[in-house]
């Protein structure tokens, strides 16, 4: 069965590659990818006792950071080597790493590519953040002598239903890891329907309720912000936060349909790819409004109007932003994408409004609505009819930003859990 997956992904593999150099994909790291490490990295990965942490793109950056930072902290004498499969992942995890740390592309799931960097990255261990199962991966390194331990794990509805399709294969698979720390009882109870033996499986909880406070204290200078997006001193802004394709249509009607009732009323828009923004612009533009790129302003730019729409087109900016929000959507809600991360806006004490199709967050949603921490919205009459309540009602508006902020204080403390087990498993010598 190796054999067959093997060739099924040199076919994929190099199907891949001309969509890298032919069709405007960002060629940084293709050589990474078939496992082609200049002599520096491999001179400078040997130097070290490493740790391989994998996290598929900038949302599993962002959660697995507390872990990191907790690994630095106890145990100085090992390096993190994180491996993304993303443009963006990867450019969030240079921003976080320490000057020693190193960010790789993850390397196709072929075993002479991965037999080859495993060796370069001699790992004491592999995290891999959420349900990253590359079987070649697992299977090689397991087979090393080195433990894996998957981390936050989910396995969302439709990837329920595809691995039930392998469940024989995938038992073999989730055998091969030492731990599997799941999100939630739900969760557990999934993977162990899907082969996973159950006393290998803990539920710690969720470290994306840590992440929030990696970085900072949540503490920022909301003045010094607000100067910096041209907003005058009463102006309410309204953050999309996370837009997906159809999301923005939607928050350009509402906003249309409530700027002259409010008139210190603004949007912010930040789109989830950062590679949409010329198309952003471009629908602003059709709907008679002005685009106006965050990245543009500077302290002699004009006060941003109403018919102003902000564009955040930078990466790594927009929970800082949301600090100064009057009220967050958060995208891929109203679209079947199955929503974006609402802890940060959460944490900050934003009140939120998210669409139905939250069921990537399923868990952490239901949280929020049995504490009246959320609203959802379908569509742009209920999204209009939202906003005018809470922009009519201070006290709802608190209310919601106050109860949002303590379901994530009650839910902190996952990423402790979780180091703790790892340590048990003698993984630091």
């Amino acid at each position: 069965m190796s054999i067959i997956y093997n060739i099924i992904f040199i076919l994929f593999a190099f199907f891949y590659l001309p969509l890298f150099l032919f069709k405007g994909k960002r060629r940084q790291g293709i050589a990474l990818r078939f496992g082609i490490y200049p002599l520096k990295l491999v001179k400078s990965l040997s130097e070290k006792k490493n740790l391989w942490v994998h996290a598929v793109s900038v949302g599993e950056i962002m959660a697995v950071l507390p872990l990191i930072k907790q690994i630095r902290e106890k145990h100085p004498d090992y390096r993190v080597v994180i491996t993304t499969v993303t443009e963006t992942g990867s450019i969030a995890a240079e921003k976080i790493k320490t000057s020693d740390e190193i960010v790789v592309f993850l390397p196709f799931d072929i075993t002479f590519i991965i037999k080859k960097v495993i060796r370069y990255i001699a790992p004491a261990a592999l995290i891999i953040v959420e349900t990253e199962l590359w079987p070649n991966l697992i299977r090689m390194i397991a087979g090393s002598g080195v433990k894996v331990f998957l981390v936050n794990g989910r396995i969302s509805d439709n990837s329920l239903s595809r691995y039930r399709l392998i469940k024989p294969l995938l038992k073999k698979l989730l055998a091969r890891i030492s731990l599997l720390f799941m999100q939630t009882e739900d969760q557990k109870s999934r993977i162990i329907s899907l082969g996973a033996e159950a006393s290998i499986v803990t539920v710690p909880g969720n470290i994306k309720f840590d992440s929030v406070f990696s970085g900072d204290t949540l503490q920022y200078d909301e003045e010094k912000i607000r100067l910096s997006l041209c907003l005058d001193t009463h102006d309410k802004l309204f953050i999309a936060g996370s837009t997906h394709p159809g999301e923005e249509e939607i928050m350009l009607r509402s906003f249309a349909g409530l700027k002259e009732e409010f008139s210190g009323l603004r949007l912010l828009i930040a789109p989830r790819h950062i590679e949409r923004v010329k198309e952003m612009q471009r629908l602003i533009t059709d709907q008679g409004l002005t685009p106006v790129l965050i990245s543009t302003l500077s302290a002699e730019s004009p006060k941003i109007s109403a018919e102003d729409i902000l564009i955040l087109d930078t990466i790594g900016q927009l929970r800082s932003l949301y600090s100064i929000a009057e009220i967050v959507f958060v995208g891929g809600s109203l679209v079947k994408r199955g929503g974006q991360n609402m802890i940060e806006p959460a944490a900050l004490a934003k009140p939120i409004l998210l669409g139905p199709y939250t069921y990537n967050f399923h868990d952490i949603v239901e949280m929020l609505l049995k504490n009246n921490a959320a609203i959802t919205v379908k569509d742009t009459r209920m999204l209009t009819e939202s906003l005018r309540r809470l922009l009519t009602g201070a006290v709802l508006r608190d209310s919601l930003g106050q109860n949002a902020r303590q379901v994530v204080h009650s839910n902190r403390g996952a990423t402790a859990r979780i180091l703790q087990s790892i340590e048990d498993e003698k993984v630091f010598l």
